[in-house]
């Protein structure tokens, strides 16, 4: 989950340890009116369990429908992201793609989020095994698969769920 967390985290940022997020060449729904969460602008801070390494995450808003993310970690290039978010059965998800360097092509990575009372961030990432590899070609067969799977914990990559907190926060 390495690459998940950091494409999260990065993504807003967070690639930490060994499971793998499913990765959609479409996002999971399309940005429009609501695909900004005014909770989630700005600094956010995961640390590692194990390591303790640091990753800050930025949301700022890009346009009117999509944030312009960077993800910072230390002797680490910064990474930059466009994100958005949709609500599929009621749920928050957010969508994130790496900005292309004209390089390299990227894919979605999608992650449930909620604010808790105490102010932390949780992502918990779609999971590789939880979604067929067909739907992620197809953005309409991807969010009735989603909507009918939110409570089901296979949909969701197997590491537990990342917590972000804002900066100074405990």
């Amino acid at each position: 989950m390495k690459r998940a967390v950091n494409l999260v985290l990065a993504l807003l940022g967070l690639v930490l340890t060994t499971g793998c997020p499913f990765e959609s060449d479409v996002p999971l729904g399309s940005p429009g009116a609501g695909s900004l969460d005014p909770q989630l602008r700005g600094r956010w801070v995961w640390v590692a369990e194990e390591d303790h390494k640091v990753l800050e995450i930025e949301f700022l808003p890009f346009n009117k429908d999509e944030y312009y993310v960077e993800s910072r970690e230390k002797d680490k290039e910064v990474e930059r992201y466009r994100a958005y978010t949709v609500r599929v059965g009621g749920e928050p998800f957010l969508n994130a793609i790496k900005i292309a360097d004209g390089t390299t092509r990227h894919s979605f990575c999608i992650a449930r989020y909620s604010l808790g009372r105490d102010g932390a961030l949780t992502l918990r990432f779609v999971g590789e095994k939880g979604v067929p590899k067909a739907l992620a070609t197809d953005q309409k067969g991807l969010e009735k698969f989603v909507a009918a799977h939110l409570e089901d914990a296979s949909l969701y990559d197997s590491e537990a769920p990342s917590i972000l907190r804002r900066p100074g926060a405990s």
